[in-house]
């Protein structure tokens, strides 16, 4: 008995495990606006006759992903007589949790028209980007 223990413990088992590892998928990121283009940006129509607006940001992901949102634009809102600076989108939604559709809302003002603005939306491994100009 104590020789079969002892060929076990210093043969082991010859068969190999094999180790398993799964490709890594990146997970998509779109995102697009439900708004007309002229020559690949976006064109938002500012209602003039209200002091500000938003624009829907439309993103595709996988079900409940999460999304970061991130723009190099701002608007400035005095407040108390001092001025508070924001990016017009920040935070961060989920998407759908069947669906993996989402919407999130950027903030536009008067001092933006003219302007082109962006928007960076990014998920665990890609971000994605979508410019519009505000008319």
């Amino acid at each position: 008995m104590y020789i079969i223990i002892l060929i076990l413990l210093f043969t082991g088992c010859s068969a190999e495990t094999p180790t398993y590892k799964p490709e890594e998928q990146i997970t998509p990121l779109h995102i697009w606006m439900d708004l007309p283009q002229r020559d690949g940006e976006y064109i938002f129509t500012y209602p003039f006759t209200n002091p500000s607006s938003y624009a829907h940001i439309r993103y595709e992901t996988l079900p409940m992903e999460r999304v970061f949102w991130f723009s190099p634009d701002s608007f400035t809102i005095y407040h108390m007589g001092f001025p508070i600076t924001e990016p017009i989108v920040n935070y961060s939604t989920y998407s759908d949790g069947l669906t993996g559709l989402g919407t999130q809302l950027c903030y536009i003002y008067q001092g933006h028209v003219g302007d082109t603005l962006e928007i960076i939306g990014c998920g665990i491994d890609i971000c994605d980007t979508t410019r519009f100009i505000v008319e």
